[in-house]
């Protein structure tokens, strides 16, 4: 996942855009980092909820706050199979419209 959110863009470089833009947000439980997600030029790119944390309503909190921050996602990327990201889209509301193939 992380060659895809990079491209051709070295990871320390990312990681110092995204942070520098605000596009990174986190959850922090008792001070310990629970949950990041990224959120560039309106879409929801990633969204990770450590194991221990999930089905603790972590990433529905985290995309409510996206939605509520001065740039809100209007689209957002969930991989193909993955049923926990496309449930929690839709739990906001929101309705799969793009489905990417490419041959195996």
């Amino acid at each position: 996942m992380l060659a895809t959110l990079c491209g051709s863009t070295p990871e320390s470089e990312l990681l110092s855009g995204v942070i520098a833009s605000s596009s990174l947000w986190s959850v922090e439980v008792d001070g310990e980092l629970k949950a990041f997600g990224l959120c560039r030029a309106g879409v929801v790119e990633a969204i990770y909820v450590e194991h221990g944390a999930r089905r603790k309503k972590i990433a529905t909190t985290l995309v409510r706050a996206l939605l509520k921050g001065d740039s809100v996602p209007v689209d957002a990327y969930a991989l193909p199979g993955d049923r926990a990201m496309k449930s929690l889209y839709e739990s906001l509301g929101w309705k799969a419209r793009l489905i990417t193939m490419r041959d195996a």
